[in-house]
C-alpha cells in the first residue's frame, strides 16, 4: 500500500471513528492488517517502517493525553507522542466531567498540583521543534506563577502558531489570579536578541513572536500595554481575544501594518476605552458591563459586529468617520442606546448588510425596514421596551424576531421570509393577530406566536 493510500485512510477512517483513543486502538489494528504481507510464512508489520512524520500526523488526530496511551501499542511509537504538535491540556482530559472536576477531589491543591504535574512532564519530555497550538485550561492563578511562566517560554520556543491560556475561575474563587506582566512580556521576547540563556534555552530559540497566529487569554490578568505589544511584535497575529480580565483599562489598535483579523474583548469590566483606527479588521466582539469609550474608525474590512454594553457616547459619534463599512454583513447590538434612525443609516449605507440584532436598547422608539435595494436578511429586535411603532415593507427578509412591548406593526410585501417568531403584548383579536401577517402566512415554514401576556380574544 502507498503512503498516499495510508494517508486517504488516515483522514477518512479518523474523522469517522472520532478521537476517542479506543476507537483509535480499533482503527491501528485494521490499519496494520491491512498493510502487512506474508513473506517466509511470517508477517511484516509495514506500519512501523512508515515515515515517523507520517506516524506523527497519525498521532496528531488524538488528544495529547490519547497519543501518549497509544505509544504503549508497539515499542516503535514509544517516543513519538513527544513529538505532538497540538498540546491542548484540558482539565477534562484528567476528569471524566465536570461533576468530578469540581467535587471529585476535595482539596484544590491535590487538583492544581495533579494538572501543574501534568503539563510539566510533557513539557520536559517534548522533542518537537514546532508547535501548532499550546493551550492550557485550568483553575490557576498566581501560586502558579512559575509554572505558567515556564511554560510559555517552552511555547514561545517552539514557533508556536496558537497561544491559549484559561485558567478559568471554578474551584478556588478566591486565587489571586495569574498577571501576564509587561514585564514578563519583554523578557521573553527581548531574551531573543541576547547572549545569556533564558530558562535554560538558547536565546536563538524564541522565535514564537514571528510565527503567532492567534492569541487568547482568559481568566489572565493583562494589560492594553502587553496587548499592543504582541500587536506589534507579532508580525502575523491575526486572532486576539481577552476575557475576564481586571487589568485591561485602555486598548488601542491602531495602523494599517497589523493583520488582526479577529478581536474579541469580553467581561473585562474595568475597560474604559477601546480604539481601533486604520486596520483591516474583520470580526469584533466587544461584551462589557460598564461604560465605555468607543471608537471604530476606518475598518474596511469589518464583516461581522457584535457590541454588548453602555457606549459614552452615542453610536453617530462613534461611527462619525466610520468610512468603508461596505463589507459589513453582521451588527448585533446590546444594551446600547441606539435609535431608528442610526439603525436606517446603516442599512442604507451598508450595501451588503444581512443580518442585524437591536437587544435592550433605550432610544429605539420607530424602526422602518423599506425597499428592495436593502441586503437584510435577518432582523431581531428584542427587549426594546420603549418601542412603538416598526414598519417592514418590500424586502427580502428571511427571518424576523420581536421580543416585548406594545407595538403599532405593520409588516408588507416580504416574499422571502419563512421565519416569524412574535412575542409582544397584543390588544386585539386572535383574527386581527392573524391579519397582521397575511401578506406571508402561506409561504411561513416556522410561526412562533407567543401573546401570553396579552389580551387576545378568541
Amino acid at each position: 500500500m502507498s503512503i498516499h493510500n495510508f494517508l486517504s485512510i488516515c483522514n477518512s477512517e479518523v474523522n469517522l471513528l472520532g478521537d476517542s483513543a479506543t476507537n483509535f486502538f480499533f482503527f491501528f489494528f485494521c490499519c496494520t492488517n491491512c498493510v502487512t504481507i506474508k513473506v517466509d510464512h511470517y508477517l511484516e508489520d509495514l506500519i512501523s517502517q512508515l515515515p515517523d512524520d507520517i506516524l506523527v500526523l497519525i498521532l496528531s488526530f488524538l488528544t495529547i493525553k490519547e497519543a501518549t496511551v497509544i505509544s504503549v501499542l508497539s515499542s516503535r511509537w514509544t517516543y513519538l507522542w513527544t513529538y505532538h504538535t497540538r498540546l491542548d491540556f484540558d482539565y477534562k482530559e484528567l476528569y471524566d466531567d465536570k461533576e468530578t472536576y469540581i467535587y471529585g477531589l476535595k482539596n484544590y491543591e491535590t487538583k492544581r498540583l495533579r494538572y501543574v504535574n501534568w503539563v510539566n512532564r510533557v513539557v520536559q519530555l517534548y522533542s518537537g521543534s514546532t508547535i501548532e497550538e499550546f493551550c492550557v485550561r485550568f483553575d490557576l492563578g498566581k501560586d502558579s506563577e512559575s509554572d505558567v511562566n515556564k511554560w510559555l517560554k517552552f511555547a514561545l520556543s517552539k514557533r508556536i502558531q496558537r497561544l491559549e491560556l484559561d485558567l478559568k475561575g471554578v474551584l478556588h474563587h478566591d486565587k489571586k489570579p495569574y498577571i501576564f506582566s509587561y514585564r514578563l512580556l519583554k523578557l521573553l521576547h527581548q531574551s531573543k536578541g541576547t547572549s545569556s540563556n533564558f530558562c535554560g534555552m538558547r536565546p536563538s530559540t524564541f522565535v514564537g513572536f514571528n510565527t503567532l497566529k492567534a492569541l487568547f487569554l482568559k481568566n489572565v490578568n493583562v494589560s492594553g500595554e502587553v496587548l499592543e505589544y504582541f500587536l506589534s511584535s507579532c508580525p502575523v497575529l491575526e486572532q486576539m481575544g481577552v476575557h475576564f480580565s481586571k487589568h485591561l483599562v485602555n486598548l488601542k489598535v491602531v495602523g494599517p501594518s497589523l493583520v488582526l483579523k479577529q478581536l474579541e474583548i469580553c467581561h473585562c469590566r474595568r475597560i474604559k476605552s477601546i480604539e481601533i483606527r486604520n486596520v483591516n479588521l474583520v470580526s469584533f466582539t466587544v461584551l462589557v458591563g460598564g461604560k465605555i469609550s468607543f471608537l471604530l474608525e476606518n475598518v474596511p474590512m469589518l464583516v461581522d459586529l457584535n457590541i454588548d454594553g453602555r457606549i459614552s457616547r452615542s453610536l453617530t459619534d462613534v461611527f462619525a468617520q466610520g468610512v468603508g463599512f461596505n463589507a459589513l454583513k453582521a451588527i448585533f447590538l446590546k444594551h446600547v442606546n441606539v435609535s431608528g434612525e442610526v439603525l436606517e443609516y446603516f442599512l442604507s449605507s451598508c450595501p451588503v448588510l444581512e443580518r442585524m440584532g437591536v437587544h435592550f436598547s433605550e432610544d429605539l422608539i420607530n424602526l422602518k425596514v423599506v425597499g428592495p435595494s436593502l441586503a437584510l436578511k435577518q432582523l431581531e429586535i428584542c427587549h426594546c421596551w420603549r418601542i412603538k411603532s416598526i414598519e417592514i415593507r418590500n424586502v427580502n427578509l428571511v427571518s424576523l424576531t420581536v421580543m416585548g412591548g406594545k407595538i403599532s406593526f405593520l409588516l408588507e410585501n416580504v416574499p422571502m421570509l419563512v421565519d416569524l417568531n412574535i412575542d409582544w403584548r397584543i390588544s386585539r383579536s386572535l383574527a386581527g393577530v392573524f391579519a397582521l401577517f397575511a401578506c406571508c402566512l402561506s409561504q411561513l415554514e416556522i410561526l412562533s406566536l407567543d401573546t401570553s401576556d396579552s389580551e387576545v380574544c378568541m
